[in-house]
């Protein structure tokens, strides 16, 4: 099991403020450490204080979660540009890509960084989440190929039947007999 940072340790509003001036470009690393140690001083915490060293750990954690949400937000915009052009069936098939995308990521995090003892429940809570959101997701896309299908079956037997009433009324207008229009329509609907 992985040990919390010092940061991870602090007040959760002081962990907010640093992540806020560390967000902020004008606001040096350095300058975010120190501002961080006067407001833990202000708090009156008595708890480990992050090193620099730390604060940088925890600013290259924060760019790389940006990075990869930068690049999902840019994925989604693609396929949103996209939205119109791409089959229900097909978009289903991406959300589900990404949805397990997503565990996976979860997986591996919590295979490098481990977990503590009272942080256990709420990770419990959410791969349990997780996992309820995949089998609704593939329920749901089960359920809209077998719609998918319905509907071109659907299609297909219409379009059977306008052949096949098309077959008899030129068989009919052609004067053939009954017997005849229907050996037409056999032999056009054998290919469909």
């Amino acid at each position: 099991m992985g040990r919390k940072s010092r940061i991870d340790r602090i007040p959760e509003d002081a962990r907010r403020s640093l992540q806020a001036w560390l967000a902020d470009p004008a606001i040096s690393q350095q300058e975010a450490a120190e501002s961080l140690s006067d407001l833990l001083d202000e708090m009156g915490w008595d708890g480990p204080r992050p090193s620099p060293s730390a604060v940088n750990r925890y600013a290259q954690k924060m760019n790389e979660v940006g990075r990869r949400l930068q690049e999902r937000h840019q994925v989604a915009e693609m396929w949103t540009s996209r939205f119109g052009r791409v089959p229900q069936g097909q978009m289903g098939q991406l959300i589900m890509q990404i949805i397990h995308g997503l565990a996976f990521d979860v997986g591996v995090q919590l295979s490098e960084e481990g977990v503590e003892g009272d942080d256990m429940p709420g990770v419990v809570r959410m791969l349990r989440d997780l996992s309820v959101m995949l089998e609704r997701t593939e329920r749901a896309a089960s359920l809209n190929a077998d719609r998918e299908q319905a509907i071109k079956r659907r299609a297909a037997d219409e379009a059977l039947a306008e052949a096949a009433q098309r077959v008899d009324t030129a068989a009919t207008a052609r004067g053939l007999s009954a017997d005849d229009a229907r050996f037409w329509r056999e032999q056009v609907l054998m290919g469909m």
